[in-house]
């Protein structure tokens, strides 16, 4: 008897527990597209969409359901963000360019509200043609603090 009601407690405790999940960015996009609420340290909204967080800097991140929060504890608390707008080509049309975040495309609509951690990307391309076509890449950025883990 005693074996079975400890068995209870511990199903009903860990129901009461925010889950736990690793980092993932599309799986973060989907539970944002979903209604979730991302807070960092449990203080500062944010929108995952409009910002490519560096995963190393995420020590753990837990879902609670009932209220449709996802916390994102960091080690640290600087978010060092670099926002599209700084990288983009500022002598030709903005709507004549694209940025690829590691292949991920972002249109010039949403230079000013997405923003990355140079430390979470491979590279950022700006990809810019006066006929709008996107064929010839202007300018490549490279950051060496990438890690392929």
């Amino acid at each position: 008897m005693k074996s079975i009601t400890t068995l209870f407690l511990l199903v009903v405790l860990s129901g009461c527990h925010p889950n736990e999940m690793e980092y993932s960015r599309k799986r973060l996009l989907e539970y944002e597209s979903n209604g979730y609420s991302i807070v960092i340290n449990k203080t500062k909204t944010i929108k995952i969409k409009d910002l490519f967080l560096d995963k190393r800097a995420i020590s753990k991140i837990e879902i609670d359901k009932e209220r449709k929060v996802i916390n994102l504890t960091r080690k640290d608390t600087i978010l060092n963000r670099v926002n599209l707008s700084t990288i983009a080509d500022n002598s030709k049309p903005l709507e004549n360019q694209l940025i690829l975040i590691d292949g991920i495309a972002v249109e010039s609509n949403d230079f000013e509200t997405t923003a990355i951690e140079a430390s979470a990307v491979k590279n950022v391309r700006v990809i810019s043609d006066s006929v709008g076509n996107f064929r010839r890449y202007d300018k490549v950025y490279i950051f060496k603090t990438y890690d392929n883990d």
